[in-house]
């Protein structure tokens, strides 16, 4: 597949554009917010403008 993504958070789990392409998910942008930021662990912060919405299913972990 050629994309992977191993990083969550505890309200959102966050994917690369790279995953959402590859999946073939529609992206939204986010309504009403003209600014949605988030402070990452090394404390930069990144933009938030967009999101998809799948079902995801795991088994014996």
């Amino acid at each position: 597949m050629g994309a992977t993504q191993a990083d969550q958070g505890s309200d959102i789990n966050l994917i690369s554009d790279l995953l959402v392409r590859t999946l073939n998910l529609e992206k939204q942008e986010i309504p009403g917010i003209r600014v949605f930021m988030m402070q990452t662990a090394d404390s930069n912060l990144t933009t938030l403008r967009t999101f998809a919405i799948f079902k995801l299913g795991v088994t014996r972990i």
